[in-house]
């Protein structure tokens, strides 16, 4: 769990069960393990005050992690499934969009699942839980590193690099192929940037995506609006600073995504995950792909949905 304070000069003494780190002292606790337990960090502004160990809910089992991408090419994911990560993922970039933890690129490499530790001997391993993400975070290279949020320069197409990260994130957890998307080698970051949003903008505005299978059609084009609002290049037209910027994820992404899950019986009115019911266990649906890589998906078990991560 971390906690941000915004105001970088304000000034706050540690309370009675807090640990004030200096700059080693946080060094050597990031290295330090502590088993299943939860360290809540509080950044107040330059000073960072460690707080008591909490339990936690759910408990990793001792096996690596695995990427976002990893889960895409090995587990078949449900079209219901698919749109819950969606929407989890939307709500952390929104949760984090003035952060620094948006300083380094969030890709379908730096996303990681882990799987949850059997309750006893005789049950049986369980999957990775799509519904807590974790962002693996790695020293940054010059492709990864974006230090602003709003990028300025001639050479640029679209100037704000995280709503394209969150577009690209949606179309990556909808995609048909994990073969269909290859990475771009390249030269310097305005290459890179310009030639992902030429990459995943001309999929949004494809007829067929996205590849899952919705019920109704009118659902496919909600979620197909919301993703092409990533890459429009007015969507912060009168957003002046990062905060308005912020809202207006919210407003263009997050609240139609939320409102449409709504409607489809994934969410509650308040925007909390449901428990996946009995119609979702164990049957096989058609996730709909192009015509060269369609294939079949067997829902998983049911579990229950953090939504934040």
């Amino acid at each position: 769990m971390l906690t941000v304070d915004k105001n970088a000069n304000a000034q706050r003494a540690p309370g009675p069960n807090e640990q004030l780190l200096g700059d080693l002292d946080f060094c050597q606790f990031l290295r330090k393990p502590i088993g299943h337990a939860i360290r809540p960090l509080m950044f107040w502004g330059p000073k960072v005050h460690l707080l008591p160990a909490k339990p936690i809910d759910q408990l990793a089992g001792s096996v690596p992690s695995i990427s976002l991408n990893q889960l895409l090419d090995k587990h078949k994911l449900s079209s219901a499934r698919r749109r819950v990560l969606a929407y989890i993922l939307a709500r952390s970039v929104w949760q984090y969009y003035d952060s620094d933890w948006m300083r380094v690129k969030w890709t379908a490499e730096s996303i990681h699942f882990m799987k949850e530790e059997p309750s006893n001997s005789k049950e049986q391993d369980k999957e990775s839980d799509i519904t807590a993400p974790y962002f693996a975070l790695q020293v940054p290279t010059q492709q990864a590193y974006i230090t602003d949020e709003h990028i300025r320069g001639d050479s640029f197409i679209h100037h704000y690099p995280r709503i394209i990260t969150l577009g690209i994130l949606m179309i990556e957890v909808c995609r048909g192929d994990s073969k269909a998307y290859p990475d771009s080698n390249a030269e310097s970051i305005e290459m890179r940037m310009n030639n992902e949003y030429a990459r995943y903008r001309k999929i949004s505005m494809s007829r067929d995506w996205p590849y899952l299978d919705f019920k109704l059609h009118s659902s496919k084009e909600a979620y197909k609006k919301v993703v092409q609002r990533c890459f429009d290049l007015e969507i912060f037209k009168d957003a002046l600073t990062i905060r308005e910027r912020r809202a207006g994820v919210f407003k263009e992404v997050i609240y139609p995504l939320q409102k449409l899950l709504v409607d489809m019986k994934l969410l509650d009115g308040l925007g909390n995950v449901e428990p996946f019911g009995s119609e979702d266990e164990g049957a096989e649906i058609q996730v709909s792909g192009p015509p060269q890589c369609r294939q079949r998906a067997t829902r998983g078990k049911r579990s229950s949905f953090p939504d934040s991560l």
